[in-house]
């Protein structure tokens, strides 16, 4: 959880100002951080594939 959150943070929050971002505008950047996170980014330890990629492969999700 540390890693997505780290990640979320870097993104989404450094070296931009957010004072005048409502709490519906954060939701919905953080709920497509988290879509991003799990079905699009690839990491070379899965074999470049996303984590739902690979769950898939495995026969862990649907």
């Amino acid at each position: 959880m540390e890693g997505i959150f780290g990640t979320m943070k870097n993104e989404i929050f450094y070296g931009r100002d957010c004072t005048n971002t409502t709490l519906n505008e954060l939701e919905v950047k953080m709920d497509g951080h988290i879509v991003w996170h799990n079905e699009k980014r690839q990491k070379r330890s899965l074999g470049s594939m996303s984590s739902l990629q690979y769950r898939r492969s495995l026969g862990l999700a649907a």
